[in-house]
């Protein structure tokens, strides 16, 4: 049995090959994080720019440039660490340890707020408590 590719077939393997190439490319310079059932912890020395976590849970001790989002787990931000747009979890807790700053929103369904009083938000607080 012989077995010939078409032109069309070898133009869209080599179309598929350079997209997979290209996407590994921009994977490596890609400064997001995105987990399905394994926590992600962010460094103090970490650059990260969007954080989400399906099935886990986020932990940050350094900066955190964008939002921070999860779906059922929880997102624990320690001591002095950042994060500049929102921090949202849907089904999990938010804990904002001393000195913790979030320049967005700080948005809980489904899970509960525990806030250190010398935390920081720069946007609203809203807190839907309860499990999912």
């Amino acid at each position: 049995m012989s077995f010939r590719i078409s032109l069309i077939g070898r133009v869209s393997i080599g179309l598929l090959f350079l997209a997979a190439l290209s996407t590994a490319a921009f994977a490596d310079g890609s400064h997001d994080r995105t987990q399905f059932g394994h926590d992600i912890t962010v460094g103090p020395n970490d650059q990260v720019t969007d954080v989400t976590c399906f099935g886990c849970s986020v932990r940050v001790r350094g900066r955190v440039s964008s939002d921070v989002t999860t779906f059922a787990g929880s997102i624990i931000l320690e001591d002095n660490s950042e994060i500049s747009g929102d921090a949202t979890s849907f089904g999990g807790n938010i804990h904002l340890d001393n000195g913790v700053k979030v320049g967005g929103d700080v948005t809980v369904f489904g899970g509960r707020l525990r806030r250190d009083p010398s935390s920081s938000v720069g946007g609203d607080v809203t807190s839907f408590t309860g499990g999912l």
